[in-house]
């Protein structure tokens, strides 16, 4: 009696592994090609000034081919293996299946979806009109998608093999379509800014000090007032007022400071980070914002350049050049972005000579040395620790005091009428060490480390006090009144995201504190100016120049000229500003 001949293709487990999963990488590829194009389309939509082109498309396109073997060929196999129970042995084939090419371009469709959502999250607040209605209308395309997708699924677990290549095609054919449709929208570059038009010269109506420190807090502040860490400090709070600063849409300092010096949102002004990203493969300038679906990682990788932003990135005026157009002269010192004329935060270094103002002043940046060594406590970290620690705190700390030290020589010359100072150091100290407070501890920080931290904070501002001394004893001395300002335009606090916690349990070293979330800012201020809200009421980062602006007798408006149709600037008579109501500058009358 013969024997049935055995259907079995191999007794070895090997082959019964490698084929199948070889073939659903392969349906995975395939349904790759369309997810990755659609992500390239993806981040050209929310490129917040950048247009589409051909070029970029591809370059960007290799740019995220790890990110999309990763996600798009890997991750739907490993999915589509755990939801179906793959049984090897009997899934194996001789070709590719539109059934597993559709489940895996589902769960693409949904990652695409959730990266798209997130992004409107993000950014859709402080979007330009035209971004919003493209990012509107993806988010629309790609839920269809999701849902249509889904839709086939359903028809496949019915009646097997009903659902076929040209479904497919449909699909991506539609959306593809309608993605090119949202790319269109978004295809505008943006005009530079206006040059500003030569005005009468005036005379300031008063002086403007305005010290700004990112990621100081309201509380902070406080207890650093209370301790009597800065005694020169205390004098203006006695005599002015301190207010929150309202978290912007977007916490990112930089984007931040680019509203304090314009008086205007990233919607308007154009900068929503401190970085921007062009693909390594191509020349052209190409601006990313990398949200969602773990770009993070890869901008990282040689394959991006990252990209300072500067003042050309701008679409708006700023106060530099407002100024500058009325015949007054201020000084920005340990500015990030660059500005003509004044002094970029990358010259405030220990020995550095720093040149500023038109009459060609020179201050030479000291060196803190020792100083740092006040920070830290020993014996609760390791030694190697703290040389690290210490030798990114002498670098802050030089800064900082340099920047004070400008500002000190800055506000005893008339000619100057307004002296702003960024105070970074301070910053990106608390970014090193940061989010530690003793009833609110960041994931995995032991009592030890909250202890260095939480003190080596205050101790660093305690040894900012001899420049705030010098500052506004120099300022106390000038022959003209001035208003004083210290703001800090975004909080900080511990991070609680899932990258920390990861970071930790695997033994990863980062930063433990974040500015996500708008912790509260704060802002100090003394002299001609009282807010019109009553009680603590907080105060927008764009409220904030207009009225600066304002006592000067500068006018900020709506086309960033500094000067409103029908106003006069001259006599020190007739000054007001309205863009935000929350400051008022004393002494001042509204304009007919």
């Amino acid at each position: 009696m013969s024997e049935t001949p055995s259907t079995t293709v191999s007794t070895s487990s090997s082959p019964r592994v490698i084929r199948p999963v070889a073939w659903l990488l392969a349906d995975a590829a395939v349904a790759a090609l369309f997810a990755g194009a659609i992500e390239v389309m993806l981040l050209f939509v929310l490129s917040p000034d950048r247009p589409m082109t051909a070029g970029g498309f591809f370059a960007a396109a290799f740019a995220l081919l790890p990110q999309i073997v990763v996600v798009f060929v890997l991750t739907g196999p490993a999915l589509v293996m755990i939801g179906l129970f793959l049984s090897f042995g009997r899934s194996t084939r001789a070709g590719l299946s539109t059934r597993y090419i559709l489940r895996i371009a589902w769960l693409d469709a949904v990652l695409l979806l959730l990266a798209a959502w997130r992004q409107w999250e993000a950014l859709g607040v402080v979007l330009p009109g035209r971004a919003q209605v493209a990012l509107g209308l993806t988010i629309a395309l790609l839920g269809a998608a999701v849902l249509f997708l889904a839709l086939l699924v359903v028809v496949d677990l019915r009646r097997s093999k009903s659902v076929t290549g040209p479904w497919l095609i449909a699909v991506a054919v539609g959306l593809s379509v309608g993605l090119a449709v949202a790319a269109q929208i978004r295809r505008v570059r943006h005009p530079g800014r206006p040059p500003i038009e030569p005005r009468e010269a005036i005379e300031a109506f008063h002086r403007v000090l305005l010290v700004e420190i990112p990621a100081l807090s309201p509380m902070d502040l406080r207890g650093y007032l209370g301790a009597g860490l800065a005694p020169s400090l205390e004098a203006v709070a006695a005599s002015g007022w301190l207010r929150p600063v309202a978290p912007g849409p977007l916490p990112d300092p930089i984007a931040l400071h680019a509203s304090l010096i314009t008086g205007r949102s990233p919607r308007r002004h154009g900068i929503f980070g401190a970085v921007r990203y062009q693909p390594a493969s191509d020349s052209r300038s190409f601006a990313v914002f990398p949200r969602g679906l773990f770009l993070r990682p890869l901008v990282h990788t040689r394959l991006w350049r990252r990209l300072p932003v500067s003042v050309d990135a701008l679409q708006v005026s700023g106060w530099p050049e407002i100024l500058a157009a009325h015949g007054l002269e201020g000084l920005l010192v340990g500015d990030p972005l660059g500005w003509p004329g004044q002094v970029p935060a990358s010259e405030l270094a220990p020995g550095q000579r720093v040149e500023w103002g038109r009459r060609g002043r020179v201050v030479v940046c000291s060196d803190p040395g020792e100083m740092v060594g006040r920070l830290f406590d020993e014996g609760a970290v390791s030694r190697r620790w703290l040389e690290e620690q210490a030798d990114r705190a002498r670098l802050a700390l030089a800064a900082d005091l340099c920047a004070l030290e400008i500002g000190a020589e800055a506000v005893t010359d008339p000619g100057v009428a307004m002296v702003h100072l960024r105070l970074a150091g301070y910053e990106s100290l608390a970014f090193r060490l940061g989010g530690y407070r003793a009833d609110a501890p960041a994931f995995g920080v032991g009592d030890d480390e909250i202890s260095v931290y939480g003190k080596a904070l205050a101790r660093y501002f305690r040894l900012l006090e001899p420049g705030f001394r010098r500052l506004l004893d120099a300022e106390t001395g000038s022959s003209r009144s001035f208003v004083t300002v210290l703001i800090s335009p975004v909080g900080f606090g511990p991070r609680y995201d899932l990258g920390r916690i990861v970071g930790v349990l695997a033994g990863l070293r980062g930063p433990t504190g974040t500015h996500a979330g708008g912790p509260a800012g704060v802002l100090l201020a003394g002299g001609p100016v009282e807010p019109t809200l009553a009680g603590d009421g907080a105060v927008e980062v764009v409220s904030v120049l207009p009225a600066l602006m304002a006592s000067l007798g500068v006018f900020p408006v709506e086309d960033g000229s500094g000067f409103p149709a029908g106003a006069q600037a001259g006599g020190g008579r007739k000054r007001s500003w309205g863009l935000d109501a929350r400051i008022e500058v004393k002494g001042m009358t509204p304009i007919p």
